[in-house]
């Protein structure tokens, strides 16, 4: 049969009922055709405003294409009419997650979990979350309950593979599972701000493995190209002296300073004649810090941010 007859109201002379509609709707959203699934659904709605499964599609649809106040709105309809109904309960913890509403998103995956503790699907779905808000080490936990519940879950993989990717542990290894994770919007999304969360950390390495991950599903993406770069400046082995600099930052050079003022003190009281070697030794490593990353910066041609 024609695609194209997919997007018809109905076919032949007796119309289908609404749940043959709502099923037609969902696998146009299969095939990804998400404005037919709506139109479709959307003209069954006319004669059937309260069905569940034509609601259901019509959010599915408005979700995927990132309108999630279309798809907040019609999961409060059908939610008015079942409360109870865990579809759109799922939907709508999706859809509060990616609004970045973690604590309303968090709230109902519980409440599915209470309700299905033993779904795999459910676990890694809460384990994403906390990777989304930065949470690592729950998220590692929660991804390791779901393959506990099914070693073969697909979601509960891609969340296992995700909180390696945000420890570092990606690589050839997993290159197959990290393509697959990199190529959907959403995990992309999640990887990034990880990414960012990394940086800020001071944890460059995890942060190069992750920044090349992504580089090879994005190869021409500049911000990427350049992060690899810096990343793998910072974590040349010519840089190690300087990793508790680049780990804390500021606090480093207090701590630096103050080590350094405490030192020469203690140094001219017990040890005055290695004191100066101690001297020496600090303005060597000050000088490093100061001169080397920029020359270093130039012999590997890293871009300016």
């Amino acid at each position: 049969m024609n695609d194209s007859m997919d997007t018809l109201p109905y076919q032949g002379a007796e119309p289908p009922d609404a749940d043959e509609l709502a099923w037609r709707a969902e696998q146009l959203i299969e095939r990804r055709r998400y404005a037919e699934a709506r139109r479709l659904a959307g003209a069954a709605l006319r004669d059937q405003p309260r069905h569940a499964g034509l609601l259901l599609a019509v959010a599915r649809a408005d979700y995927l294409s990132d309108d999630n106040d279309s798809a907040r709105s019609t999961l409060q309809q059908l939610l008015a009419d079942d409360p109870d109904s865990a579809d759109a309960r799922l939907l709508l913890h999706l859809v509060a997650a990616d609004e970045g509403e973690l604590a309303e998103a968090e709230l109902l995956i519980i409440q599915l979990l209470r309700e299905q503790p033993h779904w795999a699907g459910y676990w890694a779905l809460y384990s994403r979350l906390m990777l989304r808000a930065l949470h690592f080490e729950k998220a590692g936990q929660l991804a390791e309950v779901a393959l506990r519940r099914d070693p073969q879950d697909p979601t509960a993989l891609r969340a296992r593979a995700l909180c390696d990717l945000a420890d570092g542990k990606g690589g050839s290894d997993s290159e197959a599972m990290v393509q697959l994770i990199v190529a959907d919007p959403q995990d992309e999304h999640t990887l990034r701000l990880v990414l960012q969360s990394l940086l800020e950390q001071g944890r460059l390495r995890a942060a190069h493995q992750l920044a090349r991950e992504l580089l090879r599903a994005y190869p021409q993406d500049a911000n990427l190209l350049r992060l690899v770069a810096q990343t793998r400046m910072a974590t040349h082995w010519s840089m190690w002296p300087l990793w508790p600099l680049q780990r804390w930052g500021l606090k480093a050079s207090v701590g630096l300073w103050l080590l350094a003022v405490i030192g020469l003190r203690l140094g001219e009281h017990f040890l005055p004649a290695q004191s100066g070697y101690f001297f020496v030794a600090l303005v060597v490593y000050v000088l490093y810090s100061w001169i080397w990353p920029p020359l270093l910066k130039r012999v590997m041609r890293v871009p300016a941010d």
